[in-house]
């Protein structure tokens, strides 16, 4: 008798809106927009596609149609995520530019290029593996780079300040890269991306960092002061 009765009646968005089953929907209604002087108010609300293979179709589709607006925001922070990776490079190039220029007023040129290796060496190492698990470079492993460009170094003047202390030397070195791999390195195993791939670099950085850095004493250990 109810539903007879009800025949005629027509569920208004408000009520709609004010009703418990709108709740995991109900940011999607924008309601009124604003209108400016002599033009024609309306209302707005947000549409999720499912089941979009090929956004850029979507977006070609939506573009001609009136007070439609399409919004891809994955695809927007993507795209800054993008622009920020590219700067990442020219950072990491810079810091190792300054931090060469940094150990070159104490060990010199030649000494300088030579504790970088290790460093350098390892940051080659990961774009390798990445390259061959075919991980794409982002901004988070860039980040990682720079914190292996600053530990790796530490670990080359560590051992070329060691002098007659070298076993001592090598190793708090040993122990304080095992700390930053437990610190840092199991980031590697994290389910979010994003923390996986900072991880990731962290972890072959640093381990490779601190395997070559012995290399510097045999050929800077006699060129330090």
């Amino acid at each position: 008798a109810d539903f007879k009765d009800s025949e005629g009646q027509v569920l208004l968005v408000e009520d709609w809106v004010k009703s418990p089953l709108s709740a995991p929907f109900r940011h999607l209604w924008l309601g009124p927009m604003g209108q400016a002087e002599g033009a024609k108010g309306g209302f707005a609300s947000v549409v999720q596609p499912q089941g979009i293979r090929d956004l850029t179709r979507l977006a070609e589709a939506s573009a001609n149609l009136p007070g439609v607006t399409f919004v891809d925001k994955a695809g927007s922070v993507s795209r800054l995520f993008g622009e920020y990776r590219q700067w990442g490079a020219l950072w990491l190039l810079g810091a190792l530019s300054l931090v060469y220029a940094v150990l070159s007023l104490r060990y010199g040129l030649a000494c300088s290029a030579f504790m970088l290796l290790p460093t350098g060496l390892s940051i080659a190492v990961v774009l390798g593996a990445l390259g061959y698990l075919g991980i794409s470079l982002t901004l988070f492993n860039l980040m990682g780079f720079m914190l292996v460009l600053g530990v790796g170094v530490n670990y080359a003047i560590f051992l070329c300040e060691g002098g007659l202390n070298e076993a001592a030397t090598l190793a708090g070195v040993l122990l304080s890269a095992g700390t930053t791999l437990l610190s840092f390195g199991l980031l590697a195993f994290s389910s979010m991306p994003a923390l996986s791939g900072f991880g990731l670099t962290l972890l072959l950085g640093i381990s490779v960092s601190v395997l070559l850095a012995p290399m510097v004493l045999s050929f800077a250990g006699e060129e330090v002061a």
